[in-house]
């Protein structure tokens, strides 16, 4: 019985992360367009490109640092291609967090976007929004098992 229960909170850890990942990219893709500062077709295929990009880095935590542990292990059996990887997963995830915390502020928090407590609560809600995406892929993984 405790495995079945496991499981169900499991999914439904899932079912939160997702939601959490849509806002993420939601998010990114509004702090890129409010970034460039312009609206158009270009801006907003740019952003949509960048927020792919970026959602895809970030579900493939997992596989990305499991390739380079790996590959370190192995005295770099396929060059430095895994090291390029996580140095890429790095920027990523920074430009991740950088773009969806523009967005929330210019796309929800904008008229208190001085208020103390609101950027502490941004700050917050915008790095669970973040991790929401390898959240996702481990817990996938999990129930896998």
């Amino acid at each position: 019985m405790s495995d079945y229960n496991d499981r169900k909170f499991t999914i439904l850890l899932v079912f939160a992360f997702i939601v959490g990942s849509l806002w993420d990219a939601t998010t990114t893709f509004v702090g890129i367009v409010t970034i460039i500062g312009s609206s158009g077709v270009g801006t907003y295929g740019i952003a949509m490109t960048g927020m792919i990009i970026v959602l895809a880095f970030n579900l493939a935590t997992r596989k990305i640092w499991k390739d380079f542990k790996d590959d370190f292990d192995n005295s770099f059996r396929y060059g430095y291609l895994n090291l390029v990887l996580i140095i890429l997963w790095c920027g990523s995830i920074l430009f991740d967090f950088i773009t969806a915390l523009e967005g929330n502020y210019s796309y929800v928090f904008y008229p208190k976007k001085e208020d103390p407590l609101v950027q502490i609560i941004l700050i917050f809600l915008t790095l669970i929004t973040t991790i929401s995406p390898m959240m996702v892929n481990q817990l996938i993984a999990d129930l896998n098992k």
